[in-house]
């Protein structure tokens, strides 16, 4: 049986309405967020679904915000975590692109490097 609420991943353009409301002590308001791109119907989505992760890209802000949790509605407390997921530019993603292998070859140099020097510290002894 399968109880409202029970969505582990949701994925929105749009970030929902409210989202922001009741922040914790010390978690703030992300700078350039804009409420009046926030949807409504993504915050219907999200109070109907309870997800466990909430990720939204439609303000291209990175933004964790503390979970908070969902009415009890007869399946049980549910919390939510939201992730907000910022914007990558051509040029930042281009560069990330062209670093991962030289990343990968380094990584993998340097694990040449330390076997070939546990091997050479044994055959010392």
């Amino acid at each position: 049986m399968q109880l409202p609420g029970e969505v582990d991943l949701l994925l929105t353009c749009e970030w929902p309405a409210g989202v922001l409301q009741q922040l914790p002590a010390g978690q703030h308001e992300p700078p350039g967020f804009q409420p009046q791109h926030a949807s409504g119907v993504a915050a219907d989505i999200a109070v109907a679904a309870r997800p466990r992760y909430h990720i939204a890209g439609g303000q291209g802000i990175f933004y964790a915000r503390i979970p908070y949790s969902n009415p009890d509605i007869g399946a049980g407390q549910r919390a939510t975590r939201f992730l907000g997921l910022g914007s990558v530019t051509g040029r930042t993603l281009q560069q990330q692109q062209q670093a991962a292998p030289a990343a990968a070859a380094n990584g993998a140099q340097q694990q040449g490097n330390s076997r070939a020097g546990i091997g050479s510290q044994q055959q010392q002894q």
